[in-house]
Formats: C-alpha cells, structure tokens, sequence
C-alpha cells in the first residue's frame, strides 16, 4: 500500500453514526409465519436479539457497520437492502461513501479497539466511536483505494477467521462459571441474610471534600476504575459516624463501566478491631456487604457471588446494581454436619477456585495476544 489517508467516523460526507432505541421485550414477537418481520440487534451484533415490525433505520440504500456498545465492542457488516432495526445497546455506522470498504474498515476498527480499550476499559458509546480515526488506502489520484481494500481483506480473510474462532474460545473460558460448592454439602441462603448489603453516601463528592479542605487519611471508596476504587482521602473528623466502616468484608461498585466488581476490604482485619488504620468509607457509587453471621469465609462468598453480580448488571443492561438489585440472590454456602457453615471447606474451594482463576487470566492472555495480532498496515 502506497500511502494512506487519515479519515474521521465523525466526518459526516463519509459516516452517519446513530444509535437504537430502547426496545422491551414486549415489542417483540417471534411468528415464523409472519411476513413482515425485521431482525433486531442490540449489544450482541452477531446473534439476533429478536424481531420488530417497523425499523428506526429510515432506508438502506448503503452498507452499515454494527457495533455493539456494552461488552466487547462487537462488529458486524449489513450489506446494502439489508433491513434491520437497533436498540439502545447497539450502534450502527452508514457507509456513505462507495470507495469505502465496510469489511476493511471493520479490520480497522478491530484494531482500534483493543488500541482504545473498548473490549474491557472503554464504553463504546457514540461519543467514543466518533472521536476514531483511521488511516484509508488511497491512490495516485488522492481517492480512496477499494481495489486494494478488497484485495487485503480477501487475503487475510483465513487468518480473521481463525481470530474469530480464539476470541469466541477466549469468550467461552472467559464466561464459564465454575461451581464448586455444591459438590459439597451445603445449604441455600438469601444474600440478605448473611450480609448486610448499603450503599454509601451521596455527601462523599471530591468537590466537596477538596473544595472545604478536608483532605486526610480516611480512604473514600467508589466507582473509580483505577486505584483499586479509591476516589481521595479525607479527615476523619468530617466522616459521619454512621458511614464510617473498620469491619473485615466486601464492597462493591454501583455503578459505571466495571459495575458489579467486587472488592475484599481489610482482610487482615478478621477480628474486626475498630481502629483508625482500618477506617473508610464509601460514596453513593460504591455499596457495602457487612457479614451479620459467623463462619463466613469472604474470599469464598466473594469468589461465588462475583459472576452473580456480573450477570446481574447483564440483565439490568444499565451498567448499575443497586442494593434492592442483589438482596433475593440466593448462596450456597458449605455447611457441617451440625449445620454451622463449615468455614474450613469454604478456604478449600476458595483455594481451589483461585487457582482456576489463575489457570483461566493465563489462558486468557494467550489468546488474547492471538486475538490482538494486527494485519493491517499501518
């Protein structure tokens, strides 16, 4: 390839990006005999979400990219006269410009998103995907080259094939839940009764606390993506005394891209002595587990109630999770023949379950590496 141009998703001679709408379940309906029925999409673009009778797609006269928002930034080619319709989860991309190869520029965007972190680190909403550039073959004319598109996407199509192939193993490993417990003689429990779940307070702003200078030694935790949630630090004095926590437990996040991750707080603190080196509290945007029965092993209650949390923040789709979102799930918990929790099997199979964690990141890693090769030239 000679040379290249850098174009912009945001140019809006080459690109029309828009989003769906919200769809209910109850908006759907699935009458193979029906004749008039549009597929819809929503944050999985590679598997039909259901069908609709009318589209928010006004015609389809170009070629569309698909792209999903939630997850790992899935993409998909509709070609031209293909009726579709989108949800709010989905995003679509219009070609508008015929020197542009919609497969080549989905090789592209491939790249761009493990290079952005919308597979894991980045929401892929509208105002992300605008903000992407990317570098177009062109001519010696100055026009777009699709001859060359074409031919690089042909040339490389056994090798995307076998990425799609690693990242569809890589998903699989990566979404299978283990359960260990029940191999085990165990009991089932509500969450809300062997933890206390809250949600922190709204008062704990970094404007405030910095604005009055309250800057201290308390960590204040929240959503916050880096720092282990850790947002500042400020004066025990200005803590209410109410939201002040020492205890040996969990948190979680409420709300944000990595909602429903799970945090183990002061471990070493397993007698639960109040002291100031155990002291923090939390914001609106973190919540708290407080256990309120004994023989619980939180590394275990942690290791079993993450994916549940994750799964839950799937079926709400509003990357949130709230108290009243979490209190009917239901834990199996290791008991002993007298039926207290049997806290010595609950180190065992967290034992064996952090060592499936480390034999699945390891794996994941692999394939990941795959999945990332970049065969486009830069």
């Amino acid at each position: 390839m000679s040379s290249t141009k850098e174009i912009s998703l945001s140019d809006k001679t080459l690109f029309k990006l828009s989003i769906g709408k919200r769809v209910l379940k109850r908006d759907l309906f699935y009458d193979k005999n029906e004749d008039r029925k549009i597929p819809l999409f929503s944050a999985n673009v590679s598997k039909t979400f259901g069908y609709v009778r009318k589209s928010n797609i006004p015609e389809f006269k170009h070629d569309y990219i698909l792209w999903g928002i939630d997850g790992n930034f899935g993409l998909t080619v509709m070609g031209k006269s293909m009726e579709f319709a989108t949800t709010d989860h989905c995003g679509s991309i219009e070609v508008l410009e015929d020197g542009i190869s919609p497969e080549y520029l989905v090789l592209l965007l491939e790249r761009k998103k493990w290079e952005l972190g919308f597979d894991r680190s980045l929401r892929a909403n509208l105002r992300n995907v605008k903000q992407i550039e990317v570098p177009m073959p062109i001519d010696s004319a100055g026009d777009f080259d699709l001859a060359t598109q074409k031919r690089f996407v042909e040339r490389y199509r056994p090798f995307l094939e076998i990425q799609k192939k690693l990242e569809k193993i890589r998903n699989r490993i990566e979404n299978t839940i283990v359960n260990l417990e029940s191999q085990y003689p165990h009991v089932e429990v509500q969450l809300s009764t062997i933890l206390k779940p809250r949600q922190g307070n709204a008062y704990y702003t970094r404007k405030r606390v910095i604005g009055n200078g309250w800057a201290g030694e308390v960590p204040v935790y929240s959503s916050n993506t880096e720092n282990n949630g850790l947002l500042m630090k400020m004066d025990l004095a200005h803590v209410k005394p109410n939201d002040l926590y020492y205890q040996n437990c969990l948190t979680w996040t409420v709300d944000g891209f990595l909602a429903g991750k799970i945090s183990h707080r002061n471990a070493s603190n397993d007698k639960n002595i109040r002291s100031e080196e155990f002291y923090f509290t939390i914001n609106n945007h973190c919540g708290i587990l407080l256990p309120t029965a004994e023989g619980l092993y939180l590394p275990f209650i942690q290791q079993i109630l993450q994916p549940m949390f994750h799964e839950k923040v799937k079926g709400y789709g509003q990357n949130k999770l709230g108290t009243n979102q979490i209190e009917d799930i239901v834990l199996k918990i290791p008991v002993k023949s007298s039926g207290d929790f049997d806290l010595e099997v609950q180190k065992e199979i967290a034992k064996k379950y952090e060592i499936i964690d480390g034999l699945r990141a390891s794996a994941i890693r692999e394939l990941s590496s795959l999945v990332k090769c970049s065969v486009v030239p830069n």
